[in-house]
């Protein structure tokens, strides 16, 4: 990984430069979980987002004028890695900052892939990431509700952060409140806000406008003298929204419910070259084809196969196909029958296919 040393937020970080290094990066989020750090997943307020937004228990919290950024927990080469991954490219560049920074976390599944979104804040002479959500959380994507996601926040931050003085800015939850108490959140914030955000079944932008000020007779019309005939006739519309960006999305990709993380069940044995494997499944005829070779990127993995072709020359695995390499990651040792090499050679195009078809990370 190339990087450069900088000087960024309240002290240094290292600033990713290689390309190749970065779109593989990217690559990764949106094939093992379909999460794009350069899409914007939210809506802007509409009057027919009303009846959405009026359901109980819906959660709001402030939209700043700090920078949209992820905070990303992994492992290169075995190295607990966090990165910080901006949301969107500046001009004249291909891929967005992407800075890796010194941060310690006690729990170390956090590096098996965690993914917070928040705000990147400069106020009172001051550098502070706001973490709002939670999408990635050690391995898997969070299918929870917003309240346990930001439990989830809430619990990184009182529990698993350590040596915080060294990281090149402060780490906070962000403010989460409800709808009733808009009003009261405005009057009390301290930081300079744009609107308001809210959290339903997906995300609700209501911007002020340029006249807007903070005082205590604030008076938010939002939820008063709407006219629901209006909603009612704009509901198609909202549909249609929805199947524009999102049905074009699953066209690109074949099928976005497609599993891409699928695990197969395959032969390995050991190939002429160091902890390189040759990967087979089997065919109709009960033959084994030859499907790939292995990458194992761990190192206990790794010596946990060592010490198995010590003592024998082949043995059952379950293994992820991953299209940025072409190569399998190796999950565990398997007692599953042998996957047909037919529905494995399906899944290696499916999954290529969907890499060719994603342009912005060509």
């Amino acid at each position: 990984m190339q990087a450069n040393r900088i000087n960024y937020c309240n002290s240094s970080g290292f600033l990713v430069k290689n390309n190749r290094f970065k779109s593989e990066l990217l690559k990764k989020l949106l094939f093992r979980y379909k999460f794009n750090p350069l899409k914007n997943y939210e809506k802007n307020y509409s009057d027919r987002f009303l009846d959405n937004i009026k359901k109980p228990h819906t959660l709001c919290s402030f939209i700043t004028k700090g920078k949209k950024c992820f905070l990303y927990c992994t492992k290169i080469l075995n190295e607990n890695i966090t990165f910080i991954i901006e949301s969107k490219i500046s001009e004249n560049n291909l891929f967005p900052k992407i800075i890796s920074i010194p941060f310690c976390i006690n729990d170390k599944d956090y590096y098996n892939d965690t993914l917070f979104s928040g705000d990147m804040i400069y106020f009172d002479n001051y550098w502070t990431f706001m973490i709002e959500d939670c999408i990635l959380f050690k391995g898997y994507n969070i299918r929870e509700n917003f309240l346990k996601r930001i439990e989830k926040v809430n619990n990184l931050i009182k529990n698993h952060i350590e040596n915080k003085d060294i990281s090149p800015f402060d780490i906070k939850q962000k403010k989460i409140f409800t709808v009733n108490q808009i009003e009261n959140e405005i009057s009390d914030c301290k930081i300079p806000i744009l609107g308001v955000k809210f959290f339903t079944n997906f995300v609700i932008n209501f911007n002020f406008n340029k006249n807007f000020k903070s005082n205590n007779n604030f008076h938010l019309n939002l939820l008063e003298n709407y006219n629901y005939d209006k909603i009612e006739e704009e509901k198609d519309v909202l549909k249609d929204e929805f199947e524009e960006n999102d049905v074009i999305f699953i066209k690109k990709t074949n099928n976005l419910d497609y599993d891409f993380n699928k695990k197969f069940s395959l032969k390995m044995e050991k190939s002429e070259n160091y902890c390189i494997y040759n990967l087979y499944a089997l065919d109709k005829f009960n033959n084994y084809k030859f499907i790939g070779i292995s990458r194992i990127n761990r190192i206990e993995i790794s010596l946990h196969f060592l010490s198995i072709f010590k003592k024998k020359k082949e043995c059952l695995v379950e293994a992820r196909y991953n299209p940025i390499f072409k190569k399998w990651e190796i999950v565990s040792e398997s007692n599953k029958k042998i996957s047909s090499f037919e529905n494995t050679s399906l899944h290696i195009e499916n999954c290529n296919n969907y890499f060719e078809k994603e342009r912005w990370m060509l």
